[in-house]
């Protein structure tokens, strides 16, 4: 069974996608034997991505490929030759049906290098709430931007993998873009309809207005606020300099969990980057949890053994449950007994007819009081008439004369009291 040692291969990149395999086995063959060629595909579409895995007959070709044909021009591209990582390979075994030329005609083994293509975007379809496999428009355009500094990974690869990458309303808005665009003419196509359009100083002061939500963890709040601060700094609201203080009084101002506050006020003092602080917090609301998960299972009340056992002695006797239910069923009849028998006495008890008010002081008539009278009040009487009352007769000089019986007892005809005179 033959073999391929990994210092026998080399790795091509930034080939043409049009390149075959011919001119590139042409290319390499002027530095030594060839065994076999690999083309990256990529695992949706099957196209080329660009790199190319090249096993030599010996290692010394390699070596000479690696050191001879590095930066040459091939199909109009510069393609790079370098030396591939043993960690890189995977090899397989795959039967070949010719049979050898030995006597007993057993079959050839052949070893094949296996590779899966690592350049590949995440879906983008627009929606507002990704979900699925959809991401945001942010994280798109960062994975793009990540792919064009790798060397494996030429322009006319990205823009092909960026038009793969989109679905839904997103890849109907470029359609009409030309078939050779770029990949910053889709990203900018994009960037108008998805992309942030507030200024950074708005979304600055959006950031100094945010706070924790009531069931929002630490975690999420943080990494909500470190999101909402790139998108600050990438729109030139915020220094970078000054960005990771501005995170520490925004996270700090923003904790809802007072007695949280209260606890790590201390290193919110001394810490002075957002992601130790951050890591302060998290430890804290852990303990915090964990204290208050520790009270709550010491605080369950205990069973009451005394209905326990009054349970275990009604569910061994049957009968005792049996007059219990005779009990509860009676009283439960009676009671509906006295209320019908009180709803029948209030209806056959005679209504008191009601006695008509008044007569009214002031008007006369019935039906009312002088107090609910709406009638005029009369005018008042004066304390005088107006002629003036007849004077009293004056005592006369002559003296009163007293009676002549003036000595009469007044208890005449009725007897005394006793002891009296």
């Amino acid at each position: 069974m033959a073999s391929v040692k990994g210092d026998c291969v080399v790795l091509v990149k930034c080939l043409n996608p049009n390149t075959t395999v011919e001119k590139l086995q042409e290319l390499l063959s002027q530095v030594g034997e060839v065994e076999y060629i690999e083309f990256g595909r990529d695992s949706l579409t099957g196209e080329s991505t660009g790199n190319a895995h090249c096993a030599f007959e010996s290692s010394s070709g390699a070596a000479k490929a690696i050191e001879e044909l590095d930066k040459n021009i091939l199909d109009g591209e510069t393609i790079r030759v370098m030396e591939i990582p043993k960690s890189n390979l995977v090899f397989s075994v795959k039967l070949d049906s010719r049979p050898n030329n030995s006597d007993d005609n057993q079959p050839i083994y052949k070893s094949q290098t296996i590779l899966q293509n690592p350049l590949k975007l995440s879906m983008f379809s627009g929606d507002p709430k990704p979900k699925g496999g959809d991401v945001t428009f942010e994280m798109w355009k960062h994975e793009i931007d990540c792919l064009a500094t790798d060397d494996s990974c030429s322009p006319i690869t990205l823009a092909r993998l960026a038009r793969r990458s989109l679905r839904g309303e997103a890849g109907q808005l470029v359609l009409n873009l030309n078939v050779d665009a770029t990949v910053e003419e889709i990203v900018s196509k994009l960037e108008g309809f998805y992309g942030t359009v507030e200024s950074g100083a708005v979304l600055l002061q959006q950031l100094y207005s945010a706070r924790q939500g009531n069931e929002e963890s630490i975690t999420a709040c943080s990494a909500r606020l470190q999101l909402a601060i790139d998108e600050v700094e990438h729109r030139k609201g915020v220094s970078p300099n000054a960005t990771d203080e501005t995170l520490r009084v925004v996270f700090w101002k923003g904790l809802k969990n007072e007695s949280l506050k209260q606890a790590i006020r201390h290193k919110y003092e001394i810490v002075r980057t957002f992601d130790e602080l951050v890591r302060v917090a998290r430890q804290a609301e852990q303990e915090h949890e964990d204290f208050q998960k520790f009270h709550s299972n010491s605080q369950r009340s205990r069973p009451n053994r005394v209905g326990v056992n009054a349970t275990n002695l009604i569910d061994n006797k049957p009968d005792l449950i049996k007059e219990l239910k005779e009990i509860k069923d009676k009283l439960k009849e009676m009671e509906m007994q006295a209320a019908s028998k009180e709803s029948i006495n209030n209806s056959s008890r005679p209504v008191r007819p009601r006695v008509p008010r008044g007569p009214c002081y002031n008007c006369g008539q019935p039906g009312h009081i002088a107090r609910e009278c709406q009638a005029p009040l009369p005018p008042p009487q004066a304390f005088f008439s107006s002629t003036p009352p007849p004077l009293l007769p004056q005592p006369s000089a002559q003296p009163i004369t007293p009676p002549q019986n003036m000595h009469v007892p007044l208890n005449r005809g009725r007897p005394l009291p006793r002891g009296g005179q």
